[in-house]
């Protein structure tokens, strides 16, 4: 098993910058796998998006004028699947670009929804919104949630991305990585 320190970010509070932002709140993060993981370009764009989306590389965007809410789903799997084990995840990792920051005008909605396979009902394990962070730069950020949420025996998982950009006045935002990982903060 791999662990890697990672500069993310939890809500608002930024953390592991204290090098290049030393007014901001400095925390070290440890992030350790298993993981799942995927380029926002290889989810699957809504049908009701009536192409306004585009991809490039690893980025989802809303493809030149476009404006609305676009739509991507992406199929999460269990990297222990072989094994029959569950992986003890307890973080959505998101790599995004909102440019407007915490101004409401555009933003990047990400959702890991929590499939029931015996009723089909759907809940939310975890919700990460840009328009919580300043940063108008690409940046990853997390949302943590209870690591128990996660049971492949009985749910299937899927991450909704969602990008709103009401007009052109205001580049794009984009999505362009999405991560399950098991995050420790250490103060």
């Amino acid at each position: 098993m791999k662990t890697f320190i990672r500069s993310l970010t939890l809500g608002a509070l930024t953390l592991g910058l204290a090098l290049i932002a030393p007014n901001l709140a400095t925390a070290q993060i440890v992030e350790s796998g298993p993981y799942w993981t995927a380029a926002a370009s290889t989810c699957t764009p809504d049908k009701y998006n009536n192409n306004k989306h585009g991809f490039l590389r690893s980025d989802f965007f809303f493809d030149g004028s476009a404006v609305g809410v676009i739509l991507a789903r992406c199929n999460v799997t269990n990297p222990l699947d072989g094994i029959g084990a569950t992986p003890n995840w307890n973080a959505l990792i998101v790599g995004f670009q909102d440019p407007d920051g915490t101004t409401p005008h555009v933003s990047v909605l990400t959702r890991l929804i929590r499939v029931s396979r015996p009723t089909g009902d759907t809940s939310v394990v975890a919700t990460l919104n840009s328009n919580t962070d300043a940063l108008t730069t690409r940046h990853e950020r997390f949302a943590q949630f209870n690591a128990s949420a996660i049971n492949f025996r009985n749910y299937e998982y899927y991450v909704e991305i969602y990008l709103i950009r009401p007009s052109t006045a205001v580049v794009s935002p984009r999505a362009y990585s999405l991560r399950l990982a098991n995050v420790t903060v250490v103060q």
